[in-house]
């Protein structure tokens, strides 16, 4: 594996014009080598042009400058319940040779730690729909506390909220009817051999996935949510310390 990799992370609304359009034709020729289903207009809508209170991402380079990965977050306010909330909102991709880093998760990690510091008693969420199930492990094998997840049932009080923000961002019902899928239309770019290593994990968050989710690779996502309480956020590094 690589390890001359350079981290930058760049505030969207730092950018003219200019820079802002280069940024988005790099990051969609890299895009277009990790994902099929995703043309310009919808990459740029859901990862560039979002109406999002802030937008920032963290592209990721080697050592010949060619970027190999990017790490993007975008945070929302919003009125769920009757209350007002702040709901984080992720994208990545990243390079076969230089994934296993952990990159996406810690990034994530500390732009939902900072947020929380500065609002210390603000409703927090990460909502996503993760449409491969390495996606849906990184969140269920780092986070203490994720909706839904292998023994781990739903309340219904947490499936209305996850379904009001999913009809909120205009997550399209998938075809078969189950409120908890939606029609993402990103599909993870893989090789036959990597799909049955993934069918054959004995891994109980793979497993979830897969029975949960079947049609994954039709860019099908399933509806995740993690609540960033100080509780969750505090046992996850916990977790991750050990």
């Amino acid at each position: 594996m690589n390890n001359d990799v350079k981290r930058e992370i760049i505030d969207l609304a730092t950018l003219d014009e200019v820079a802002r359009e280069r940024l988005t034709e790099e990051m969609f020729a890299l895009n277009t080598l990790l994902f099929d289903g995703v043309d310009h207009e919808q990459f740029v809508r859901e990862v560039i042009a979002l109406p999002a209170r802030w937008t920032r991402i963290q592209l990721l380079r080697n050592a010949a400058g060619e970027l190999i990965g990017y790490n993007a977050a975008h945070l929302f306010d919003r009125v769920l319940e009757g209350r007002p909330c702040s709901i984080f909102r992720v994208e990545a991709g990243i390079l076969r040779a230089y994934r296993g880093r952990r990159s996406t998760f810690l990034f994530g990690m500390r732009q939902a730690l900072a947020y929380r510091l500065r609002h210390p008693f603000r409703r927090l969420y990460l909502f996503c729909t993760p449409v491969h199930p390495s996606s849906y492990c990184l969140l269920a094998g780092h986070f203490h506390e994720v909706y839904p997840g292998p023994g781990r049932p739903v309340p219904p009080a947490m499936q209305t909220l996850m379904q009001e923000m999913a009809d909120g961002f205009g997550e399209i019902p998938a075809a078969s009817g189950d409120p908890g899928l939606r029609q993402v239309g990103w599909i993870t770019r893989e090789g036959e051999q990597e799909t049955l290593r993934w069918q054959a994990s004995e891994a109980p968050e793979v497993r979830f996935y897969l029975t949960r989710n079947p049609d994954y690779r039709q860019g099908v996502g399933l509806v995740t949510l993690v609540p960033l309480s100080w509780r969750n956020l505090l046992m996850t590094s916990w977790k991750a310390s050990g």
